[in-house]
């Protein structure tokens, strides 16, 4: 997380975390504080690239792409305003209804996909600026961005676990007499260090107790245990599998009931018909409900598999993850596939005014009401469940009752790590269909971070299982990662081989989002032509491939090498600690002779 440390907000308040309540924790904000950094630079590319230049510099529709033959149709997706005979409160209801669910006024907006045209926006004296060309370009480079700086973070990670998985011999003594900073001039940090220090004894206390119980593990503990993991494992996967045919099914449902009412994506047109509201907010309800009940099963099952803490956070983390990121694949794929049926590559008719629907815009709104939702829902049980009910068994509660974990509840480490996950997923996924994410995204990171911080300093108590501050921090990261990947190929999918909506967007008309990169590249000089095309050959990639390879097993041949001589020379330092000892002992016992003669 060093490669945003030229801006480090919220400095002060992240290092008293890490000595009240620990490392592990105070990673969790440092993960909001890299997501907030992240995505505060992403904002910057999306609205300097694509919601300023289209805002100032969108042209009439002479100047839009129509020699891609359908740029004509309209959108069937129309706002339709409130009669001017209703009272102010329907006005308002109305507004805030279509503010969270991405319809009615905010659909035509530069929030979403199907606002925005072909066009060649005029750009300085003869030259143009291709909106089509900078969306996608603006998309993957942002993907790129946040490619480079996880894997940055996470080498930066891998280096420090390299010394920290090192076994020392006086681990203990390291810690008494090499911890302290005697840079220290404040009573106050001397304080936070002093703590954090202790935190340190905690976690390596934890860890020799846990090595200690595992090496005294028979046989039959150890064919028990076996199974026992094997079963939970069984239920895991059983109940994921259920999870993800629960989204399938209510997003089924909703797609449905959305076409009977042949409203389109909708707008919130009677303020009686709450159900319209509901049924668009289904998806997001029941996604956000399997987040919030499978973990706790998940933390419920880990608990019977006997594992460290490190390991512990990491085997949840990766359930929970798993949870997640189907959700949203289930989710996505679920959406393509009914919107598949329901006319997505419908075409004009020969007036060339059939109303065709804009599905892209028709996701984006699905991600946006997830990520609002999302928001929604930190606040509600953060500050409307947890602390009332906090408040109420802290004053009738005694400190000895089962009770008092309501009262100081644990904070939840590895659930507020995976809604950070899943909230910087949604964005990866989202910003094609909704550019404004990442702006929502930003101010999320802001607020979260501070009803967390309020948590912690409130009714929070730091978690019973400690855990290391740079095996979190590569964990959490390494999560991060996996869910890009798991984000960027339904994304991949979808520029490469949907056929984008023929009403709306600035790639309709062609075949694929790719085909605007391709017919660009069709207007470069033959030279120019030629190379990009032999970097996208086989006779490119094929040699490409088999030197990565041959470099691959060199660096881990190399690796292997260098592994060999660490633990020579680390056995060697063990070996001359060893005969030190044995000197003094024999210098003692020699003295000791003196003595007595």
């Amino acid at each position: 997380m060093q490669i945003f440390s030229f801006f480090s907000p919220w400095k002060q308040t992240i290092r008293s975390i890490e000595a009240n309540f620990g490392t592990g924790v105070a990673s969790y904000f440092l993960l909001i504080r890299w997501q907030l950094l992240l995505n505060f630079l992403i904002t910057l590319f999306t609205v300097t690239l694509i919601l300023v230049p289209w805002e100032v510099g969108q042209v009439s529709c002479e100047n839009l792409n129509l020699t891609l033959g359908q740029a004509s149709c309209e959108n069937k997706n129309r706002t339709d305003f409130p009669d001017v005979d209703k009272p102010v409160l329907y006005f308002v209801i109305f507004l805030f209804c279509d503010t969270v669910q991405g319809t009615g006024w905010l659909e035509f907006t530069v929030a979403f996909y199907g606002y925005y045209q072909p066009a060649f926006l005029p750009w300085g004296d003869d030259k143009v600026y291709n909106f089509a060309l900078a969306y996608q370009l603006v998309v993957y480079f942002v993907l790129l961005f946040s490619l480079v700086c996880m894997a940055k973070s996470v080498a930066t990670g891998f280096k420090d676990n390299i010394g920290l998985g090192r076994s020392w011999l006086h681990q203990f003594s390291d810690l008494a007499f090499t911890s302290w900073d005697y840079c220290i001039d404040s009573a106050k940090v001397a304080q936070l260090k002093k703590k954090a220090i202790l935190h340190a004894f905690r976690v390596a206390l934890a860890d020799k107790d846990y090595a200690n119980e595992k090496a005294g593990r028979n046989m039959r503990e150890k064919i028990n245990l076996f199974f026992l993991r094997l079963a939970v494992n069984i239920l895991v996967m059983g109940t994921l599998s259920l999870a993800a045919y629960i989204i399938y099914l209510v997003t089924t449902f909703s797609e449905m009931y959305r076409n009977e009412l042949d409203q389109g994506i909708g707008s919130f047109k009677n303020v009686e018909d709450f159900r319209i509201l509901m049924i668009g907010f289904l998806p997001s309800i029941v996604i956000t409900a399997l987040n919030f009940l499978v973990p706790m099963l998940f933390r419920a099952f880990v608990r019977f598999e006997r594992f460290s803490a490190t390991f512990e956070i990491k085997i949840t983390l990766a359930r929970t993850v798993l949870l997640r990121l189907a959700s949203l694949l289930v989710l996505v794929l679920t959406l393509y596939s009914s919107l598949q049926k329901s006319g997505l590559n419908s075409s004009c008719d020969s007036d060339g005014l059939k109303h065709a629907p804009c599905w892209e815009t028709y996701v984006g709104q699905q991600l946006y009401r997830l990520c609002i939702f999302d928001v929604f829902v930190t606040l509600f049980i953060t500050l409307l469940i947890e602390f009332p009910l906090s408040l109420i068994f802290r004053r009738s509660v005694l400190p000895t009752s089962r009770l008092n974990c309501i009262a100081n509840p644990e904070f939840n480490l590895v659930g507020s790590t995976l809604d950070m996950v899943y909230s910087q997923s949604i964005c990866w996924l989202g910003m094609f269909y909704c550019p404004v994410l990442p702006i929502i995204t930003t101010v999320k990171c802001v607020i979260v971070f501070y009803v967390k911080y309020f948590s912690l300093l409130v009714y929070s108590c730091p978690p019973s299982r400690v855990y290391g501050a740079s095996s979190s921090t590569s964990l959490f990261m390494n999560v991060l990662l996996v869910s890009f990947i798991s984000c960027v190929l339904p994304l991949g999918y979808h520029v490469t081989s949907l056929r984008p909506s023929v009403s709306c967007g600035p790639f309709r008309g062609f075949d694929t989002v790719w085909s605007a990169i391709s017919s660009e590249v069709e207007t470069l000089s033959d030279t120019l032509k030629n190379i990009l095309f032999f970097f996208g050959s086989a006779g490119f990639f094929v040699p490409a491939i088999l030197i990565l390879l041959v470099a691959l097993y060199y660096y881990r041949s190399k690796a292997v090498a260098n592994r060999a001589v660490v633990e020579s020379l680390t056995s060697q330092l063990i070996l001359e600690a060893e005969d030190k000892q044995f000197l003094i002992t024999r210098l003692t016992a020699v003295g000791k002779q003196q003595l007595h003669v």
